[in-house]
C-alpha cells in the first residue's frame, strides 16, 4: 500500500470521528488527541522510553457517537519503539488519564507487533459497524 493510501485511511477515519463524535464539554476529537499526545510525551520523557509517537486516533464507541453514558474514551497511539506493546500499555495506563471525568484507555501499537494505524483502523471500523447494528438492531444503510 502506498503512503497516499495509508494517509487516506487514517484521514477518512478521523473525518468520520469529527462528524459523529459527541464533544466532551466543548472538546473536539483533535483537542482530545492533543491532550493524550501531551500526556504520552510527558510519560515517554519521564521514563526515558525509546519511543516516538507517530499518530493518535480516538477509537471505540465514542468516535462514532454510539457510546453509552458511562463509556470510557479509547485512544490508539501508533509508536515507533523497541519497547513491547504490553509494557507500553502498562506504563501508559498505570497512571489513569481522565478527560472531563471520563476514563481514557490508551492502546499503544507498533509496526513490529500490531501494525500501523492504516492497518488497525479498518478493523476498528468493522467492529464499530457491528456495534452500531447491535445497538440499534439494524444495519446501517450508509457508511459513517
Amino acid at each position: 500500500m502506498n503512503e497516499n493510501a495509508k494517509t487516506c485511511i487514517v484521514m477518512d477515519f478521523k473525518k468520520k470521528t469529527e462528524q459523529y463524535f459527541h464533544e466532551i464539554r466543548g472538546l473536539s476529537p483533535k483537542d482530545i488527541e492533543n491532550i493524550v499526545l501531551s500526556h504520552l510525551q510527558n510519560m515517554i520523557e519521564r521514563d526515558a522510553l525509546n519511543a516516538d509517537i507517530l499518530n493518535i486516533a480516538i477509537v471505540g464507541t465514542r468516535c462514532r457517537g454510539i457510546e453509552k453514558k458511562d463509556s470510557d474514551l479509547d485512544v490508539v497511539a501508533e509508536l515507533s519503539s523497541d519497547c513491547r506493546e504490553d509494557d507500553l500499555f502498562n506504563i501508559f495506563n498505570g497512571e489513569k488519564l481522565y478527560i472531563e471525568g471520563i476514563d481514557v484507555d490508551i492502546n499503544p501499537i507498533t509496526i513490529q507487533k500490531t501494525g500501523s494505524l492504516d492497518t488497525y483502523l479498518p478493523e476498528a471500523e468493522k467492529y464499530l459497524e457491528k456495534t452500531y447494528e447491535q445497538k440499534f438492531n439494524t444495519k446501517k444503510q450508509t457508511k459513517y
